[in-house]
């Protein structure tokens, strides 16, 4: 089963941090070089761009290190 995009529905209710506005709720943003998604470095689900369907992350969300 492939992970949900980043900022979807259905990604938060498995734990997902990535921003969800910015992320258009995992649609994504369109870019002319294809679908790009803001993430959380501390997402446990897409931390460092690590999910599937070949998309590029866009911009690392700054984290709250102590």
């Amino acid at each position: 089963m492939a992970r949900p995009n980043p900022g979807s529905d259905a990604a938060v209710s498995l734990g997902c941090k990535c921003p969800v506005m910015d992320n258009h709720r995992g649609a994504g943003i369109p870019t002319t070089g294809g679908v790009c998604f803001y993430y959380s470095d501390d997402c446990p689900m897409h931390g460092r761009g690590d999910f599937p369907g070949g998309r590029e992350p866009m911009l690392e969300t700054p984290n709250d290190h102590p």
